[in-house]
């Protein structure tokens, strides 16, 4: 059984605290897109895709303006290597 356009949904959810973020998609056409850009899914069910990006490769592109989610690559990088470096 196939979904709806209007059912194919893809979902970006991530926090504050971790680098990646998590990708679920209904959507085989996003899904192959990910696919494509050497992303593999960690796993795949009867729902759809589920993925793992890192955050900062979130970008979300407004008419005039691009805004990265996550800050700056760099800044999520150090912050990972700080807490390595810490022991965390």
């Amino acid at each position: 059984m196939s979904l709806e356009r209007l059912e194919q949904e893809t979902i970006t959810c991530f926090n504050e605290e971790e680098g990646h973020a998590e990708v679920w998609t209904s959507c085989r056409s996003i899904a192959e897109r990910l696919i494509r850009a050497g992303i593999e899914p960690q796993r795949k069910d009867s729902g759809g895709w589920h993925f793992e990006v890192p955050k900062h490769s979130i970008i979300i592109e407004a008419a005039e303006k691009s805004i990265r989610l996550a800050g700056p690559r760099d800044t999520a990088r150090k912050r990972t290597a700080k807490k390595q470096a810490a022991g965390l």
